[in-house]
């Protein structure tokens, strides 16, 4: 639903405020305005009333039958009246002929402005090249009977200044931050097409339920030379009206949001858009506007002359960095704000991040590497700045990793705690004999006894202490379970529902559901009612991380208000999270964590308004890498997190042990290389230490290897070995994150994923690491490729709006989708065709192919059974080095994880072919693979988990 959009009251409001006020003049006019004490109704009708005193009555024209509901535009049906602005009238509409949902902005004529419908094809054609995930999609453009149209994807949330509206407490400076750095981005997209948004406003900014960002209406933007779209007279192709105040040039945008630049009416630039963006942040930190007054003049006079107040003084908790970046975007001179929207992301995403180490006083580590020789000075200053400006965790202080922590559980396998509300029981998932079943353990004699028969995870205990709910897998299908501390026989409580927890009511339960059918995961989150029954609160868009099955966590709060569910965005890296559900029902908030990546735990409730969870130190905190962790309090009221202390390794649940502290499952993770020779001579190791080697990617002449490592801290570099000698040497050295390193068939070029710019992008530098460049603009750009000829990188987007496998050429045009819903691709080593992952159906991998020119999926497939359900991810799949044949992980019928190689061939099934190449040892896994005519190198993580306590810690 695009900005400039109002809900048909509040038009009616705006067009009875201009039929009072347009046959006024003078002291008159301006008095009936200061009476309507609505800033949004007033400053819509002061800019309606502005544009009529210069072109005349437009107001007739505005006034024509607009398009009916249940009518068609094009090919479109409106099937509801979303509501109306300044420009025209929003409907919710149906495309039948892809089967989806769209909205349409339907053009109001004006008189004298004939040139307004081929302006907004313009315009249309400009934001639609752009295809960023922070910027509103638009889909078509169009003309029927004289009526034109705009369709873009239809959202579902509310606008930035409908959350400040609304009557709950400021959003946390976590959610400013990521905000900030999402809108950013978006603009750094414009920008670089060319685009000067020039009326960016909290109107103009939509918050999805799924706590992404979406800048909106692009109606006011300027385009420069280049850019698609632009006229001659960039600076007039505005296609709304024109604000004129303050002097006989035009004054295009929103009074309060103006810069001062834009305020005189001179040419506007980027950095425009950068004070709008200063101007939002400080209204969303403080709940106040940064040049305030009574009408549009007062506004842009102040922004022109007067300082703000500093935030410091208007919100007693604002960071120094937050504040610094804030006033920097705010600077009266051009040249003192940043110098790009993407530095302005950057600093606000490096500002989020805590520091590897524990908290103090450390000086900032400047690692000389490939990609400081390479940055640009604003980029480079733009990190230190970062730094400087990283935040400080607040009191309690923060314990020393290891202080105070000591194992309840030894067996290795050990997750998923949950203590009794008396706190003399411990209850948890565990695999010591070989099947995941729930364990109970006597905390004061220290006895322990497997609870279930398994295949089950998830304890839960009842708040009389006296049953444990627990998830169920039967023939791939997850149900809740019950069963008394007694060990009696188990009692099904919901069938098709995963992750339950208690009412504190003891009488109802919250469970997970997929929604079947679902396009993306889509999960409802359920609760039972008292007289029987079940009830849908909410619908979640989760995303499971690529290949695997983490699982989402529900906890109801003490006081039975809120449903907190966890583990929805398992993509590392990207944005993280904690929705709380009224249990009520209702729209969920979105609460966001200390960091805004790094996968978070379950959360445990510390009373009604706070909750506490662990949250990885980086994106390589995941089931494929390990990480530190740290235990993070966050409150409800305001949004504050505070780190309590560090881990050493992650956790992905944590619960409260009445009058003795945390108790959490600390997963302790590696991956070591090992070459496997294909003459039959024992493997060679690689790699043995303690940190997370994984993905190797062989050099084309086979002399070296690539492959991602945290071995110097808990950010991941790019190393390489040499085969002959064995000797390992980094390639990149950023304090962000390095992974899926590939090479290009000829040698020359090294690809690799990176949120150095602030979300996972492709990247491309020479084989040794220099020269890096940003390829990819997706928002969640992974596992790239690229052929011998060099003509498309293929890689997968994790963004759910168009999440599957992609190409794009070398320099970042020209991106399209090949397969949806498909991830971990690889091109042939000619080009011509691209491997594929999906999982279509339960215990079951597909490898498909599909051809890079044309996208056409071929009927060549490879079906992976899963027989024991692991961790290995199965169906990983590798090119041979002719491009003849695919190797991919899979498993023997023991379920017993190795590798096979089955002959490709595009028109066949050559299932009957394959062979078992390397592995299938009960006792190790695979976890990534790369092979040549030599032999397969592969990663075999080695992972323990045990049951922690934190003794004395509370919260």
């Amino acid at each position: 639903m695009p900005a400039k959009l109002f809900a048909p009251e509040a038009w009616q409001r705006i067009k009875d405020t201009f039929d009072r006020a347009a046959p006024l003049a003078g002291e008159a006019r301006a008095a009936l305005l200061a009476d309507i004490s609505d800033s949004q109704i007033r400053d819509e009708a002061q800019a309606l009333l502005t544009a009529h005193d210069e072109a005349g009555d437009f107001l007739e024209p505005a006034r024509r039958e607009a398009p009916s509901v249940g009518q068609r535009l094009g090919p479109y049906e409106l099937e509801a009246h979303l509501g109306g602005g300044g420009m025209g009238d929003v409907y919710r509409a149906r495309d039948p002929r892809l089967a989806r949902n769209v909205a349409i902005k339907v053009l109001r004529p004006r008189p004298g402005d004939a040139e307004a419908p081929a302006r907004m094809l313009r315009e249309a054609r400009a934001i639609a090249a752009l295809s960023h995930p922070n910027v509103l999609a638009i889909y078509d453009v169009g003309d029927d009977r004289g009526v034109p149209y705009l369709v873009t994807e239809l959202l579902d949330g509310e606008t930035l200044r409908e959350r400040l509206r609304r009557d709950v407490a400021r959003p946390s400076l976590t959610e400013v931050a990521t905000w900030g750095a999402a809108i950013a981005r978006g603009l750094a997209a414009a920008h670089a097409a060319g685009i000067v948004h020039r009326d960016l406003k909290p109107e103009n900014v939509f918050l999805l339920r799924t706590g992404e960002i979406k800048v909106l209406d692009f109606g006011l933007a300027r385009f420069e030379a280049g850019a698609a779209g632009a006229e001659s007279s960039a600076e007039d192709s505005a296609s709304a009206l024109p604000i004129d105040l303050s002097r006989p040039g035009r004054v295009i945008g929103t009074a309060g949001y103006l810069s001062p630049e834009q305020a005189r009416g001179e040419v506007t630039t980027a950095a425009t858009d950068l004070f709008a963006l200063g101007a939002i942040l400080f209204e969303l930190v403080t709940g106040e506007r940064a040049f305030p007054g009574e009408t549009a003049r007062e506004r842009m006079r102040a922004a022109q002359e007067r300082e703000p107040p500093p935030v410091s003084s208007l919100r007693a908790e604002m960071p120094r960095w937050l504040e610094r970046i804030i006033a920097r975007c705010l600077a009266k001179d051009v040249q003192e704000r940043f110098e790009s929207a993407r530095d302005l992301a950057f600093a606000l995403e490096a500002g989020l991040l805590e520091p590897a180490a524990p908290p103090g006083p450390q000086p900032p580590r400047l690692r000389r590497g490939p990609w400081l020789a390479a940055a640009g000075g604003a980029v480079v200053l733009a990190a230190l700045l970062a730094w400087s400006l990283r935040p400080r965790p607040t009191a309690p202080r923060p314990l020393t990793v290891g202080a105070h922590q000591h194992a309840l559980t030894y067996g290795g396998y050990d997750r998923e705690p949950a203590v009794s509300p008396d706190g003399r029981f411990l209850a948890f998932t565990s695999e010591r004999d070989g099947t995941s079943r729930i364990w109970l353990k006597q905390l004061d004699t220290g006895s322990e006894t497997a609870l279930t028969d398994g295949e089950d995870r998830g304890p839960r205990f009842s708040p009389d202490g006296n049953q444990v709910m627990f998830t169920r897998l039967e023939r791939g299908k997850a149900s809740l379970y019950r069963v008394d501390l007694l060990g009696s026989e188990a009692h099904k409580v919901v069938d098709d529902a995963s992750d339950g927890d208690w009412a504190p009511d003891g009488e109802r339960v919250a469970f997970l559901r997929p929604v079947r059918p679902s396009s993306g995961g889509e999960l409802a989150v359920m609760a039972t009612e008292r007289g029987g029954g079940e009830r849908e609160l909410h619908r979640l868009n989760a995303r499971p991380q690529r290949g695997r099955n983490i699982t989402q966590y529900l906890r109801w709060s003490p006081d039975g208000a809120w449903i907190a569910v966890t583990g929805l965005v398992n993509q590392p890296g990207a944005a993280q999270t904690v929705q709380l559900v009224p249990a009520a029902g209702g729209p969920p908030r979105l609460l966001q964590p200390l960091a805004s990546t790094g996968l978070i735990s379950a959360v445990a409730w510390d009373g009604p308004d706070a909750i506490v969870y662990s949250q990885a130190s980086s994106v390589s905190g995941n089931l494929a890498a390990g990480s530190s962790g740290r235990l993070v309090r966050q409150t409800l009221r305001d949004g504050v997190a505070t780190l309590v202390m560090w881990t050493t390794g992650s956790s992905v649940v944590v619960d409260r042990w009445p009058g003795r502290g945390m108790v959490f499952d600390l997963r302790a993770q590696r991956q070591n290389l090992r070459e496997f020779s294909l003459d039959g001579a024992p493997p060679k190791v690689r790699s043995h230490g303690t940190s997370t080697d994984r993905q190797p990617s062989i050099a084309p002449d086979g002399s070296w290897v690539v492959f991602s490592s945290n071995r110097d801290g808990t950010d991941l570099d790019l190393w390489r070995y040499d085969r002959g000698g064995g000797v390992s040497r980094r390639l990149t050295d950023h304090p962000r994150d390095d992974w899926d390193p590939a090479i290009s068939p000829d040698g020359r070029w090294l690809l690799w994923s990176s949120n150095r710019s602030g979300t996972f992008e492709v990247w491309m530098a020479n084989a040794d690491g220099t020269n890096p460049r940003q390829v990819t603009n997706d928002g969640d750009a992974e596992n790239p490729s690229i052929g011998r000829d060099g003509a498309w990188i293929v890689y997968a987007s994790g963004v759910p709006a168009r999440a599957g496998v992609w190409r794009v050429r070398p320099d970042g045009t020209d991106p399209t989708l090949l397969v949806p819903k498909a991830v971990l691709p690889e091109i042939s080593p000619d080009g011509a065709y691209a491997l594929f992952l999906q999982n279509r159906e339960p215990m079951v991998a597909t490898v498909g192919v599909v051809r890079v020119a044309d996208g056409e999926v071929l009927p060549f497939e490879i079906s992976v059974k899963v027989h024991r359900v692991s961790t290995v991810l199965l169906g990983r799949a590798r090119w041979t080095p002719k491009g003849d044949a695919i190797a991919f992980i899979g498993q023997d019928e023991a379920g017993a994880p190795g590798i096979f190689v089955q002959p490709f061939d595009p028109q066949r099934d050559t299932a009957s072919q394959r062979k078992p190449l390397v592995g299938f040892h009960p006792e190790r896994l695979l976890e990534s693979f790369d092979l040549d005519d030599l032999g397969v190198v592969v990663a075999e993580p080695d992972s323990s988990s045990d049951v922690m306590v934190a003794e004395g810690v509370q919260p």
